[in-house]
């Protein structure tokens, strides 16, 4: 199904940004820890504005996984695109407040 190819294309486009920008295995964590391993890597400090954008990607993986493993449920007309926009978001969101990360 192309719809879940691109699911599991966009999750390992961002895990291996994740990987490489905060030197972690992201690739091993799944969607559903995300949130709390980047909390455990930033000691619990994180900013708002972080906490924020770790929880927009985290709604990336989370819709990203109930495509994968639904098997009904199906990308709304503008969601593909939609899903990409938002995952450009967070990794520039990411680099803006890399100076204090």
């Amino acid at each position: 199904n192309d719809e879940i190819t691109f699911c599991c294309s966009i999750q390992q486009i961002l895990r291996k940004y994740l990987d490489t920008r905060y030197d972690y295995p992201f690739s091993a964590v799944v969607s559903k820890s995300l949130v709390d391993v980047f909390d455990t890597l930033t000691a619990g400090v994180l900013s708002s504005e972080k906490y924020e954008n770790m929880e927009s990607l985290a709604a990336i993986f989370r819709r990203a996984d109930y495509i994968r493993f639904s098997h009904e449920e199906e990308l709304g007309k503008n969601e593909r695109s939609d899903l990409i926009t938002s995952a450009r978001s967070v990794i520039k969101k990411f680099e803006e407040v890399s100076a204090d990360a």
